[in-house]
């Protein structure tokens, strides 16, 4: 979880690429705790929320991600994006 945290706090200003040796981002709890967008995980109210939310999320999202990276991604979902700067 600190290195998520670390990382998040140096992508505003630097670019940054986290690798994950989990299966999944999810897998534990710094995957939920470091702003990742789950709109699977959760209780059927937390997911209706997800779902009112995603299209927020992914707007923002794409402008983080505009900042930093040049082109479209080459590989997006809901858990992992891989772009080239």
């Amino acid at each position: 979880m600190a290195g998520a945290s670390v990382a998040a706090e140096l992508s505003e200003r630097l670019v940054v690429v986290v690798v994950e040796a989990a299966a999944s981002g999810e897998e534990h709890s710094r995957g939920r705790s470091a702003a990742a967008f789950l709109p699977s995980y959760g209780s059927t109210g937390v997911r209706a929320l997800d779902r009112r939310a995603g299209a927020r999320f992914g707007v923002e999202c794409r402008r983080r991600r505009s900042r930093c990276c040049r082109g479209p991604s080459m590989y997006d979902s809901s858990s992992a994006t891989v772009s080239r700067s």
